[in-house]
């Protein structure tokens, strides 16, 4: 680029005409500038940023910056000059123009204030190379302006003064061919001056009179020049206004193509949101229905079994009744026979008495079955039933405590020796969560329950050398409330863990008041009822724990 080719130059100008052109290595520049102070330290500075222009751009340029703030702390103009320009030439280069044309300026401006007009027409030169690189018309035709006013000036100066010198020559020669006769006789008798020199004198006024008129002659071609500029100016600044015109109207082609792709990403925003809601309510609306199917279905379900359930219950009323019958004439058989004891032979009663009690027994399992039967309808019947109520906000910390102590004091009912240790980790910061209390409850008591059991069992099995503990805690994590029921019974072995959510599952032996329902109606209150996660964590012989995750209110 142009640019590129007018740096050296300038910067030889500018260095040429002072005393940075100056002979003397970069090493020697180096080793002065260790001693060196006021002015001369400037200078030196300014002479290294020039030398080091060729092979170590970035070098010159630092000595340049200290160059300039020393000169200008110091006041020094010359130096501010040169060190000003330099910087406006070594930004320009690295394609930083703002900070290019400022240094520029403040070198012109400084170049103003003392009167230096040749400094001042070449910080214009260099305002013109960079406006040039960064492709800014305007201020390239304001900096060619500014620059063709000083040259004009300085040049209109020129001839002035080359006038003014003439002028005092001619009126010299003037003066002296005036002078009397006698006068001039003296002069040449005093001077030996010979009739040829006189005539040389004359020629030499005539000479310097044609010379006069030559420059006058020059002065106006000067002006005529300078005028013919200005025309070229204005010329230049109607292209400038034409191309300003030209970006102008592309800058609207392209504003218009901005807006036309804005509008075209709104629309498609606006697409993708109206899929994007279409398709939530698709899914919401597939929800609904499964919701629905499942209610029908659990609702169907439950007319089949309580149905099924109110049928068995009859005849097995009647079986349990019979049962104890039976029991009770047993008993009065048993009472007849040793009633005529004496009236029968030894073997005889004592066959007797044996069948007697035989069908005793038979007629007791037969009750205690049907009992247990009846047990299995009724959490038949109490499962089919559906909710108990409606969803509201809850203290779970307060629900667990009064269903801890609640289950506790219900189990020592039946257990009086039994005692364990509970422990609660329950934050007040823990949220209220949105459920069924009286289901959830159920859910709690269920699982307490069955901890107890699990407790009391493993107290039997290891006596005075375990001490059963039941921990219950409550916390928010993952934007759900998360409930755990912990005990150190004996916990769930492998092949159990899988089942133990299946309905009328039980580990319990026959007559322990366990009908195989209880986690299974738990695990539908928590995930179908309230739409959380009911999970089991175990280890054989360890521990069990419980955890309830339920989704927060938003």
């Amino acid at each position: 680029m142009r640019s590129l080719y007018l740096t050296p130059i300038i910067l030889i100008f500018l260095f040429s005409s002072s005393s940075y052109g100056q002979d003397g290595s970069v090493s020697d520049l180096q080793e002065k500038l260790k001693t060196a102070q006021g002015e001369e330290r400037i200078d030196i500075l300014n002479r290294l940023s020039t030398r080091l222009i060729s092979n170590n751009y970035d070098k010159g340029g630092e000595y340049a910056e200290e160059a300039y703030k020393a000169s200008e702390k110091a006041n020094y103009a010359s130096g501010f000059i040169t060190s000003a320009y330099y910087l406006a030439i070594y930004n320009r280069d690295k394609k930083r123009f703002g900070r290019a044309s400022r240094y520029a300026e403040e070198g012109v401006k400084r170049s103003k204030s003392i009167n230096n007009a040749q400094r001042e027409l070449k910080g214009y030169e260099i305002l013109r190379t960079i406006h040039l690189v960064a492709n800014n018309p305007k201020r390239l035709a304001e900096a060619k302006k500014n620059y063709d006013q000083v040259k004009t000036k300085i040049t209109a100066n020129q001839l002035s003064n080359a006038l003014d010198g003439l002028q005092k020559e001619y009126d010299t020669k003037a003066e002296e061919l005036n002078r009397s006769e006698s006068e001039r006789q003296e002069i040449a008798d005093e001077l030996s001056l010979t009739v040829e020199e006189k005539l040389m004198k004359e020629k030499e006024l005539a000479e310097l009179a044609q010379r006069k008129a030559e420059l006058e002659l020059e002065a106006m071609e000067l002006e005529n020049q300078t005028t013919r500029d200005s025309l070229e100016i204005i010329e230049k600044e109607k292209e400038i206004l034409e191309v300003s015109n030209q970006l102008r109207q592309k800058q609207f082609v392209i504003t218009l193509s901005i807006i036309g792709l804005a509008a075209s990403a709104l629309i498609i925003f606006v697409l993708i949101q109206y899929y994007s809601l279409k398709r939530r309510s698709a899914e919401e609306r597939i929800k609904n229905q499964r919701q629905l199917m499942m209610q029908e279905k659990m609702a169907t379900l439950g007319q089949l079994t309580a149905g099924i359930a109110h049928e068995i219950k009859n005849p097995l009323n009647f079986v349990n009744n019979f049962a104890e019958g039976s029991s009770e004439l047993a008993d009065e058989l048993i009472e007849t026979v040793e009633d005529n004891k004496p009236a029968l032979k030894e073997d005889q009663f004592d066959l007797m008495v044996e069948i007697a009690g035989d069908l005793k027994q038979n007629a007791q399992d037969i009750s205690q079955n049907g009992k247990r039967a009846d047990r299995i309808i009724q959490s038949m019947m109490d499962h089919a039933r559906g909710d108990s109520g409606q969803k509201q906000l809850v203290d779970i910390n307060h629900l667990l405590q009064e269903n801890l102590n609640l289950s506790y004091q219900g189990f020592r009912g039946f257990s009086p020796d039994f005692q364990a240790t509970l422990e609660e980790d329950l934050p007040e910061s823990f949220p209220r969560l949105e459920v069924i209390p009286q289901d959830f409850s159920r859910v709690l008591l269920n699982i307490f329950n069955n901890a107890f059991y699990a407790l009391n069992e493993k107290k039997v099995e290891l006596g005075e050398d375990f001490q059963p503990t039941l921990k219950i805690s409550t916390k928010v994590k993952n934007n759900e409330g998360v409930i755990k029921i912990w005990d150190n019974g004996p916990g769930i072995p492998e092949e159990v863990r899988s089942k133990i959510f299946n309905p009328f599952y039980t580990t319990k032996p026959t007559g322990q008041g366990n009908t195989g329902l209880g986690l299974s109606i738990s695990y539908d209150i928590i995930v179908q009822v309230h739409e959380g996660k009911l999970e089991v964590n175990t280890e054989a012989g360890e521990f069990t724990e419980f955890v309830i995750k339920m989704p927060l209110k938003s």
